[in-house]
């Protein structure tokens, strides 16, 4: 009997998520890193529970349109690059279309969304990486992600968290970090 096999894809994606989401403060990275790929001016973060139950980042980006928006969870799934050669020039800070991938299979993601030629805003929920609805939704240009009950369906994942300070101190720190790197970004922990 064979004892290699192919992991089925939802165990997969939940391992893959280990890689890029490995507590709160790395997932407000990622979701920072694509709001100043999309040129924000203003970056809001929200956080409850130090992330545990709610990470909201709002920012004033070029947002995405519709069809992007049902593209943008998928994995590798990215705007960046298209080709080999690309990957020589990278000006951006994510490219390999996996942080939000990443994020949605281990927790409730929403993302609502509108460029500056759509009349309205469009939004995604996802649960564990399922989509659940796809909708029109009020919302100014540029892109809101709320992430809910990280880790909900990983228990090794919250264990291995720390204290609400901790957590929280890991994600002021990232911020910090970011804002010193971009001084011309006027970021916001709500």
């Amino acid at each position: 009997m064979n004892r290699i096999k192919i992991l089925p894809k939802h165990l997969a994606d939940k391992i893959a998520a280990g890689e890029v989401v490995e507590r709160p403060a790395s997932v407000v990275k990622e979701l920072l890193e694509n709001a100043l790929d999309a040129r924000s001016a203003n970056i809001e973060v929200a956080i409850e529970d130090a992330g545990r139950s709610l990470i909201k980042v709002i920012d004033d980006g070029e947002g995405m349109n519709a069809d992007d928006l049902n593209m943008a969870t998928l994995r590798h799934a990215t705007s960046k690059i298209e080709k080999n050669s690309d990957l020589m020039n990278i000006t951006t800070l994510g490219f390999r279309g996996e942080a939000l991938s990443s994020i949605c299979a281990v927790s409730f993601m929403k993302i609502f969304s509108r460029t500056q030629s759509q009349d309205s805003a469009h939004s995604i929920a996802l649960e564990a990486g399922v989509i659940k609805s796809v909708n029109e939704s009020a919302r100014g240009v540029g892109t809101t992600v709320e992430v809910k009950n990280l880790f909900f369906n990983t228990p090794a994942r919250l264990k291995f968290l720390k204290s609400k300070a901790a957590e929280t101190a890991h994600i002021i720190r990232n911020m910090n970090e970011i804002a010193l790197a971009h001084p011309r970004v006027a970021l916001k922990l709500l």
